[in-house]
């Protein structure tokens, strides 16, 4: 009887290590898919850390009844504003802040996707008028996780960048660096920084009371 629980053990593993072989790519790009916002999330608290900046993720913010906005990643950094947006994608990444549209292939198949530093850019608008500052103080950054290729993407506006997970940091720390702007004192930052999460609590209320109640909407 044992031998038998044995045999059967031994033939599903095998049976499980077939199939983890033949789709052992889908299998790692959707596990890198998954914990994308937590890997990005880990380095950007680490160089806050290093760095004595603030951060805010996982945001909600409230622009009209019913009508909401989600932004994976803020970082309050001396000079700028990095308002990050996260996006997990299989092939070759093709485009320009201009174009309405991406192309994204893996050589077999194309499809087109929403330019995500425009739809980035409707979050820094709504950003821009709940902490009263100009679009000047904030920067458009798409990181791309690591099973997608940015193959050619142009920007013509210095604010707006696509940007692999391990440009992320490298991109922050040379703007902090090298930007010649004003620089934050660190209560002005702790103030913005608060009252976005103040308003994102406050957004996050009235979402899940619009939830309950849209019917009367």
């Amino acid at each position: 009887m044992n031998g038998d629980i044995i045999f059967t053990i031994i033939i599903i593993v095998l049976i499980l290590l077939s199939v983890f072989y033949v789709f052992r790519t889908q299998i790692t790009n959707l596990y890198v898919g998954i914990r994308k916002n937590a890997r990005i999330k880990f380095k950007l608290k680490s160089l806050v850390n290093d760095y004595d900046y603030l951060y805010l993720n996982n945001l909600c913010l409230r622009i009209d009844a019913g009508k909401y906005l989600d932004i994976d990643h803020v970082v309050f950094g001396d000079k700028f504003i990095y308002v990050i947006s996260t996006k997990f994608w299989l092939g070759y990444v093709n485009g320009s802040d201009e174009d309405e549209k991406w192309l994204l292939g893996d050589g077999e198949h194309i499809e087109y996707v929403e330019n995500p530093l425009k739809y980035n850019m409707i979050r820094i608008r709504a950003l821009s008028s709940i902490l009263d500052l100009s679009l000047d103080n904030f920067m458009n950054v798409v990181c791309i996780a690591k099973c997608a290729k940015i193959k050619e993407v142009t920007t013509t506006n210095r604010s707006n960048a696509v940007l692999s997970e391990k440009e992320l940091l490298e991109f922050i720390k040379f703007h902090e660096k090298n930007a010649n702007v004003n620089v934050y004192k660190t209560e002005e930052i702790e103030k913005l920084a608060e009252k976005l999460y103040d308003y994102h609590k406050a957004s996050l209320e009235d979402k899940s009371y619009y939830t309950k109640n849209k019917a009367r909407y």
